[in-house]
C-alpha cells in the first residue's frame, strides 16, 4: 500500500482548554434544564452586510449573448460590486417562535474594521431596554461577551491610574477609609 512508520513532523494537535469545556457543559445542561420547565429562550448577535455585497458564483441562463436581450428584460447576469461602500450593522433578536417583531437594530457604520467597534455600550443599552419589553415574562436571553454587552456604570480604579490623588479621591467618595501614607499599589 505504500505506508512508511516515519517520525511525526509536527506535534500539531487541536487541544481545549478544560475549563472551556466545563462551561460549555454547564451552559448545555442550563439550557436543557430550562428547556424542560418551557421557560422562553432568546438568543440574539451582530453582523454586518457591505453595501453591494454579492455572492462571486451565480445562476445564469447561458444563452443570452448580447446586450440587446435587455428589451426583452433578460440580463447578461451579476455585475461585480464597485467596492465595499458602505455598511449596514444589524441587531436582532429571536428564539424558537422566530425573530422578535419589531426588534432589529439596523444603522449605517461609520468606521471600516472590526464591526464591533460601531457598537458601543451606550447604544446597546438603548437598544436592549426597548427589546426586553417585547419579551416574554422571565425570559432567558443568551449572549456573547462582546464588551459592550456589560459596561460598568463606573470606572473602578486600577493600576494604570496615573494619579495616586484620583484613586484616593474615588475611596473618599465610596466612605472607603485609607490612610495616606498608603502606597498606590494598596489603595487598590
Amino acid at each position: 500500500m505504500g505506508f512508511k512508520f516515519e517520525k511525526r513532523k509536527s506535534q500539531a494537535v487541536l487541544l481545549e482548554k478544560q475549563d472551556i469545556i466545563l462551561w460549555r457543559r454547564n451552559y448545555l445542561r442550563k439550557i436543557r434544564d430550562l428547556r424542560k420547565e418551557n421557560a422562553p429562550v432568546y438568543y440574539f448577535d451582530e453582523t454586518w452586510v457591505n453595501e453591494g455585497h454579492s455572492e462571486t458564483r451565480v445562476w445564469q441562463d447561458p444563452t443570452i449573448k448580447s446586450n440587446y436581450a435587455s428589451p426583452r428584460n433578460l440580463t447578461l447576469g451579476l455585475t461585480e460590486p464597485k467596492g465595499k461602500g458602505r455598511r449596514l450593522m444589524i441587531t436582532h433578536i429571536g428564539s424558537k417562535e422566530g425573530f422578535v417583531r419589531d426588534a432589529a437594530d439596523i444603522f449605517i457604520g461609520k468606521k471600516s474594521g472590526d464591526y464591533h467597534k460601531e457598537m458601543d455600550g451606550n447604544h446597546f443599552e438603548k437598544w436592549f431596554e426597548t427589546v426586553i419589553l417585547k419579551l416574554k415574562p422571565l425570559s432567558i436571553i443568551v449572549m456573547d461577551n462582546a464588551p459592550y454587552h456589560s459596561v460598568k456604570k463606573e470606572k473602578i480604579p486600577k493600576s494604570s491610574w496615573e494619579k495616586k490623588g484620583a484613586i484616593q479621591e474615588w475611596l473618599s467618595e465610596k466612605k472607603v477609609t485609607w490612610n495616606q501614607d498608603f502606597f498606590k499599589i494598596e489603595l487598590l
